[in-house]
């Protein structure tokens, strides 16, 4: 069997054997690369799930530490006489020993990461500050009054207004998030607690 046919025979079988064998390890090929993608997807999207959750209990725990920032600030009472005008006199001295006393302990509160300042504005005017930068006589008016308006609108004790321009032009930050706590003082005369 050496003629024509046989070579022909034998191309045939060799096709043949190829054809099956390759078929199934196409289908199989194509099998695992849809198996291997669903199964990094699923473990990708499992990873995604997890690092959301992980960022948004970080996130949590920042503003529970801000909120009992403001809390502890806002409950300091050299703070609230200071705001209420129970100290300071009107006299140059006394206004820059009173920036420095509020700035003393205002720096002991920043030890929060990321945060970029603490300020406070008092409906008399005052503003004290402690942040990233000694520039801070710079105050958008406008944006100021509107955090007022709306903490105290809002009737929470504290305010989240969300991702806004910095109040503070001068900062290196345009975007912040801000939070507002309106503070009461107790009205020595009428006993009555007012927004300062």
């Amino acid at each position: 069997m050496h003629g024509p046919y046989s070579n022909s025979l034998i191309k045939k079988m060799i096709v043949y054997l190829l054809v099956i064998s390759l078929i199934p390890l196409m289908l199989l090929s194509i099998i695992s690369v849809y198996t291997a993608n669903k199964v990094i997807n699923g473990e990708v999207e499992s990873l995604s799930v997890e690092l959301t959750n992980d960022k948004l209990q970080r996130l949590e725990l920042i503003a529970t530490e801000i909120e009992n920032l403001i809390a502890n600030v806002s409950s300091v009472d050299e703070i609230k006489k200071v705001i209420s005008k129970e100290v300071t006199d009107g006299s140059s001295y006394d206004y820059l020993t009173t920036q420095a006393r509020m700035g003393y302990i205002l720096s002991n509160f920043r030890n929060i990461k990321g945060l970029t300042s603490i300020e406070i504005f008092t409906f008399t005017g005052e503003h004290y500050y402690v942040g990233d930068t000694l520039n801070f006589k710079n105050i958008d008016e406008d944006l100021l009054k509107r955090f007022k308006e709306e903490s105290i609108a809002s009737g929470n004790k504290i305010y989240w207004s969300g991702i806004e321009q910095n109040v503070n032009i001068n900062s290196e930050f345009d975007q912040v998030i801000a939070t507002v706590a309106p503070i009461k003082v107790l009205d020595k005369y009428t006993y009555k607690e007012n927004y300062v």
